[in-house]
């Protein structure tokens, strides 16, 4: 199930844009330590989504080509993305994705049934998919619930627990822990480890100890590009420590980039003075915010660059580098 996961979150990379309506954490069982939201359809009325999507033009031959032939088009038909899962060291594919969309439930199954390895098992109400990808030979399990629902993972355990959470059965998470992070409901994609109790934490992680849980987000506010990471402290005189701790080496990282002499390690230095730290009782934020309009100017100028370069002609390729001052018009927390 590997392949199908990074198969449809390179299609949802093409559109992050998550928001807190949109994460439904009855549909999530109460043992996840991981969960992921990705809502398409917000993203495609973002200014970088509409930027992105006008680029997708470029490169339209290959996803028609996938779009035919799963009578699925994600540019129009994927709507959104929830993927969950725990940390196990010994079992590193352990993790389930809801995606839900526009789909074709007879069609889907006439291209599982071209694998010989195929097979089918009764879970509930619902009918769990077996099959063998062909490249890999690694065993790969979904279901599909409806025509707007497909659950893919790495294991049989899995899909059924999903099936059985989705139907109302079952423990669910406890929709505190992602309200105590306070991540922004506006992300563009947010990540969330639910908790860190019990995980092993590494040497070079150390402050991680004192953390309950942590949340990543990316997305678009007030005219900015904003990525937050959030961390919840197990007391506030630990919050006090991690931020203090992040502040220093902030600090740090500004100065041996400001005092470099190329021109990339001075932006760095440019970038790095909006990036704020936030501590607020036992959570600690560190937030960037990045004008959208300068960023898509960076975007557009690589990418007619790259594609005035001979045999480059039709290539999206864009990496964002920030020449930045936060926006002037940023709402205050």
């Amino acid at each position: 199930m590997k392949n199908i996961i990074v198969t449809t979150l390179a299609f949802a990379g093409l559109a992050f844009h998550a928001t807190a309506e949109g994460l439904n954490t009855k549909q999530i069982p109460a043992n996840a330590q991981w969960i992921a939201h990705v809502d398409v359809d917000g993203f495609k009325a973002s200014e970088l989504g509409q930027f992105t999507m006008t680029r997708l033009k470029d490169i339209a031959a290959p996803i028609d080509a996938v779009a035919a032939m799963l009578q699925f088009d994600p540019r129009k038909d994927l709507s959104d993305i929830t993927a969950y899962g725990q940390v196990n060291p010994d079992q590193p594919e352990n993790g389930v994705a809801l995606i839900r969309g526009k789909f074709n439930p007879e069609h889907l199954l006439t291209l599982l049934k071209a694998n010989e390895t195929f097979k089918t098992e009764k879970t509930g109400k619902h009918e769990l998919l077996s099959w063998k990808d062909e490249k890999s030979k690694q065993q790969q399990f979904g279901s599909i619930v409806n025509q707007n629902l497909l659950v893919v993972g790495s294991h049989r355990k899995l899909i059924s627990q999903a099936l059985a959470t989705v139907d109302g059965k079952g423990k669910t998470l406890d929709a505190q822990k992602l309200k105590d992070l306070q991540l922004d409901p506006n992300a563009y994609i947010m990540l969330g480890m639910a908790t860190l109790e019990g995980l092993p934490i590494p040497p070079q992680a150390k402050m991680l100890e004192n953390v309950k849980s942590v949340g990543l987000t990316f997305g678009e506010r007030n005219k900015n590009l904003e990525a937050g990471v959030h961390l919840l402290a197990t007391n506030e005189e630990f919050a006090t420590q991690i931020q203090q701790m992040l502040q220093g080496f902030l600090a740090i990282a500004q100065l041996q980039a400001g005092n470099a002499q190329d021109a990339k390690a001075k932006e760095a230095a440019q970038f790095l003075k909006d990036v704020k730290i936030e501590q607020k009782n036992k959570l600690v934020r560190l937030r960037l915010a990045v004008p959208v309009d300068k960023v898509l100017e960076k975007a557009r100028m690589q990418f007619e660059a790259q594609n005035k370069k001979p045999g480059q002609e039709g290539r999206f390729k864009v990496e964002l580098g920030f020449d930045s001052e936060a926006g002037k018009d940023k709402k205050k927390d």
